[in-house]
């Protein structure tokens, strides 16, 4: 069981010959309060009705005594939250498809899935999260979460999309930088990339690579009319791309090396989650508007 610390901003400066017991910000308790309550509790004359209201007042104002101000309850919540990485698995595309997820984070994730994952990856990773909207063909709104997990050198950006509360991963992207005296060969990277992926479709000497699929799963050759469209990784809410999916890479060369990588960053993208996505946001506007024409019209 875990030890609760009690913050030092939590107690009011009294006299030393005070107890102080921890208590809600709102009120400062002591000791000496409680035992004064216990006196006149113990000592009141009068009526039963009298002993009752003293009775009473000091519970309500002992009340605060011990309880959680929010911030600590919300704190408590979001330690409880945090994942046992016993159980945390990483999630990888099925046996005998191509590889689709980066460290673990694939499409089709809940917001709570691929946080778990990443916080289990690497304790030193600063997770943070924040929402925006999308437009949708029709007019209206879908939601998206930008889901980040950064050390400064090793960033990891998760977007997901869908109705507010159900959105899924749609696109992750990994960003690796290395110091000076860490750097690694360009080639080694590339191969190990190959490895995971498959061969990329390259454009001459430069160290990018890309993989676009159609809907079909199959391999979409640059001389496709859509090509260039699907390989730009950009979540596109507004019209359905003729793609399943999109993986990227590029290497930026080392200054004092070209031979030498000062980082990479990989990108697999997917479309069709993105319009399954928009399908569900849309089917719930519809959903709304049907339940809106049910209600009864106001009085006129």
């Amino acid at each position: 069981m875990g030890i609760t610390r009690v913050s030092s901003s939590r107690f009011r400066r009294l006299p030393d010959s005070t107890q102080i017991v921890p208590c809600s910000p709102s009120l400062f308790c002591t000791r000496s309060r409680r035992n004064i309550f216990r006196r006149h509790i113990r000592g009141a004359g009068g009526s039963k009705m009298q002993r009752n209201v003293i009775l009473i007042g000091a519970l309500l104002l002992l009340a605060g005594c011990g309880s959680k101000p929010a911030a600590t309850a919300n704190q408590e919540e979001a330690a409880a939250a945090k994942p046992n990485c016993l159980f945390v698995n990483g999630q990888t595309a099925p046996a005998g498809q191509p590889a689709d997820d980066i460290i673990g984070v694939r499409q089709g994730m809940t917001f709570t899935q691929a946080r778990n994952v990443l916080r289990c990856r690497n304790k030193s990773y600063a997770i943070n999260a924040s929402n925006s909207n999308l437009a949708l063909p029709n007019g209206g709104q879908i939601s998206e979460i930008d889901l980040t997990a950064d050390t400064g050198l090793d960033k990891v950006e998760v977007w997901l999309v869908g109705p507010p509360g159900t959105e899924k991963v749609v696109r992750v992207e990994r960003t690796v930088q290395f110091d000076d005296n860490k750097q690694l060969s360009i080639q080694s990277i590339i191969q190990d990339i190959t490895k995971k992926y498959g061969e990329f479709d390259t454009s001459g000497n430069q160290p990018t690579g890309v993989i676009v699929r159609a809907l079909n799963k199959e391999r979409m050759t640059s001389d496709n009319a859509n090509y260039s469209e699907c390989e730009n990784s950009n979540i596109q809410t507004t019209s359905e791309l003729p793609c399943l999916s999109a993986v990227s890479y590029q290497v930026q060369t080392s200054p004092q090396n070209p031979q030498l990588a000062s980082s990479f960053d990989v990108a697999v993208m997917n479309y069709a989650e993105v319009w399954s996505m928009v399908q569900a946001a849309e089917r719930q506007l519809a959903a709304q508007v049907d339940q809106a024409r049910s209600s009864p019209a106001p009085r006129l």
